[in-house]
């Protein structure tokens, strides 16, 4: 609802003022409509369990965060379109121009940030990369903006700033689909989650050593296996002790789908070997 209100007050803008920079932030919100319904869908459908995908739909939020940089590059090669073949159209001097367009600076910076904030408390990789799509959105709001109050001034800069804004939303784009593709092919997750699993298995006196551990992300959520070797053989406590690990990690770490931790009993290097002596 945001991006159609933003939508309509920048179009009717851009018919006022004649500004092509104007023009295509217009229909680059647009395009800001239909990346937030299918972020809002990819969202419901990565919650879901079915028996033909029993670990979760959690990398839809991915595959989605994948189709907004899509749409945010496209956004930008349609601006380009618009600099390189539109026609030079004379600006229209106004203060409903600038009253309009900090309007929209306004709006689409508060909604990039609760997003942002929302996006990282769940750690939620599709309304993270739809924060920076609109937090590019109002940066391009900035430049048109600056365009309108160059030409008080006598300096058309709308193609100029038109180009910048371009930039701006191509190097946001491609790092949103290789954020997304990372996950999609099953990336490490960061050392310092790693790290942080290690030292929490580590904290228990009855382990030995991490033989191994390694993790991946889908969507928001983590998938851990770690390889450990324990000081005690009884079954019962061993698997007591693991039960102990997975609860702190789950408590610490955010997130956590499933803990996988494969215990053994410590090899020891030394063998007791006992002779009777008496006949």
């Amino acid at each position: 609802f945001i991006n159609v209100l933003v939508f309509a007050i920048k179009y009717c803008l851009a018919l006022y003022s004649g500004s092509i920079t104007l023009k295509a932030e217009a229909f680059h919100s647009l395009a800001d409509v239909l990346a937030s319904a299918t972020v809002f869908g990819g969202l419901i459908l990565a919650n879901r369990k079915t028996q033909m995908f029993p670990y979760g739909l959690y990398k839809v939020e991915n595959l989605v965060s994948m189709l907004v940089g899509m749409v945010i590059i496209f956004a930008g090669y349609e601006i380009a379109l618009g600099v390189f073949t539109g026609p030079e159209v004379p600006l229209n001097n106004s203060w409903l121009n600038i009253v309009g367009i900090c309007l929209v600076i306004v709006i689409t910076y508060a909604f990039s940030q609760y997003e942002a904030k929302i996006g990282k408390e769940t750690e939620s990789p599709g309304l993270t990369a739809d924060s920076e799509h609109i937090l590019v959105d109002m940066m391009g709001n900035v430049l048109v903006l600056a365009v309108l109050l160059s030409n008080y001034v006598g300096l058309n800069m709308d193609k100029i700033a038109a180009v910048v804004v371009v930039v701006f939303i191509i190097l946001v784009g491609g790092k949103v689909i290789y954020d997304a593709i990372r996950v999609l092919l099953d990336v490490t997750l960061d050392k310092e989650t790693l790290n942080q699993v290690k030292e929490i298995i580590l904290h228990h006196p009855a382990v030995d050593e991490v033989r191994s551990i390694t993790g991946r992300s889908s969507g928001r959520f983590k998938f851990i296996e770690a390889n450990i070797s324990i000081n005690m053989r009884q079954l019962s406590k061993a698997h007591s002790l693991v039960d102990d690990i997975e609860k702190e990690i789950r408590g610490t770490i955010k997130n956590i789908n499933r803990i996988l931790i494969h215990y053994e009993p410590i090899i020891k290097g030394t063998y007791l070997y006992a002779f009777p002596i008496n006949g």
